[in-house]
């Protein structure tokens, strides 16, 4: 089965999209762990091109990008690196 670029791009767009949203407008609690998930969905989101989602499974060898969840897909995408949080903060 091949798997089609296109709406794996529109599939992971939609749900960074529903993301970005919940987190602008407050239905995402942002906490210690996550207060830069805003950044690092803006930043999926600008990258989010077929090539890099391509270049992305390739790298982390993917067997089902479907499944894998909107975070997950942020992380991998997003050229954003949020800074350490120190474990006292999170503990």
């Amino acid at each position: 089965m091949k798997l089609s670029l296109d709406n794996l791009q529109i599939n992971i767009e939609t749900r960074l999209m529903i993301e970005k949203t919940d987190i602008e407008t407050g239905k995402r609690r942002l906490t210690v762990s996550n207060q830069f998930d805003g950044y690092v969905v803006e930043s999926a989101l600008a990258n989010c091109t077929k090539e890099r989602i391509e270049a992305t499974i390739e790298r982390c060898n993917v067997l089902e990008p479907f499944r894998i969840g909107t975070m997950e897909w942020a992380h991998m995408l997003s050229e954003y690196e949020a800074p350490e949080i120190d474990r006292s903060w999170v503990d």
